[in-house]
C-alpha cells in the first residue's frame, strides 16, 4: 500500500492547464518514506454545471 502527501510549492496557470511544483511525500507498508520535488502539468476541460473535470496528468520538468 501506498500513501502521498503534497506540499505545494508553486502554482501557475497557463493556457494547457495548471502546473503545480512541490514535494511530494510518499509513505509505503515497509515503512520506507520517499520525497521528491516534482512539478504536473494537469489537465483539465468544463463539464456540466462548471464542474472541472480532470483529463490528464503529466510530469514537467522541474524548472518551469
Amino acid at each position: 500500500m501506498k500513501n502521498c502527501h503534497v506540499v505545494r510549492k508553486k502554482t501557475k496557470l497557463t493556457e494547457q492547464g495548471v502546473i503545480i511544483s512541490g514535494t511530494f511525500r510518499y509513505w509505503f507498508s515497509e515503512n520506507k518514506h520517499i520525497s521528491a520535488d516534482k512539478t504536473y502539468l494537469l489537465t483539465y476541460k468544463l463539464g456540466v454545471n462548471r464542474l472541472l473535470l480532470l483529463t490528464g496528468i503529466k510530469e514537467e520538468e522541474a524548472n518551469n
